[in-house]
């Protein structure tokens, strides 16, 4: 169990320095920068929030499979405490999600730019989730 485990977290550990880089590189892909006009924008975006979450939702049920498996090799006394943290974590994280975007609306309540403003804060923080639900189920694979 220490060594799957050992070598695990030296996966893990290794793949680190491309966290930034699949971030970036998620990020700077905006299919939605180009266009013009306003309406096909707003809808762009909720076409790529609307991917974003389908592949969050994908990625955290194979999450919570991986989770789930792990927890059967845990010492007794910390079973149920894995799958209860990452609920927690993903409830914080949603809460975060909603006040970081709210703060970046602030700049354009009211006006034309505020959905673009929110959509576009909404789909940064979902993709840079996604990289890192995708490096948890790496982590968690033995």
């Amino acid at each position: 169990m220490r060594l799957v485990s050992l070598i695990s977290l030296l996966g893990w550990l290794l793949s680190m320095p491309l966290h930034a880089e699949q971030i970036a590189k998620a990020n700077s892909g905006d299919a939605c920068a180009d266009i013009t006009d306003h309406n096909q924008t707003v809808q762009c975006l909720k076409k790529q929030n609307q991917s974003l979450n389908h592949e969050l939702n994908i990625a955290d049920d194979m999450l919570l499979d991986k989770l789930k498996l792990a927890e059967q090799t845990l010492p007794q006394r910390y079973r149920g405490k894995l799958l209860k943290r990452h609920k927690k974590a993903a409830k914080a994280w949603e809460k975060y999600r909603i006040a970081q975007c709210d703060y970046e609306r602030m700049h354009a309540l009211g006006g034309i730019e505020e959905p673009i403003v929110d959509l576009h804060c909404k789909n940064e923080l979902s993709g840079q989730r996604l990289v890192v639900i995708r490096e948890q189920i790496n982590m968690w694979s033995y």
